[in-house]
């Protein structure tokens, strides 16, 4: 069960990395400041 979740996640990641980083790069300074 968890290598599966763990494989789901990996191809969830691979599917939304360019997502998340032009998400996340603007927050990562909020975070930050935070």
């Amino acid at each position: 069960m968890k290598h599966r979740v763990n494989l789901y996640l990996v191809a969830l990641a691979a599917l939304l990395g360019p997502f998340t980083q032009t998400i996340y790069t603007p927050i990562l300074p909020v975070v930050q400041i935070i």
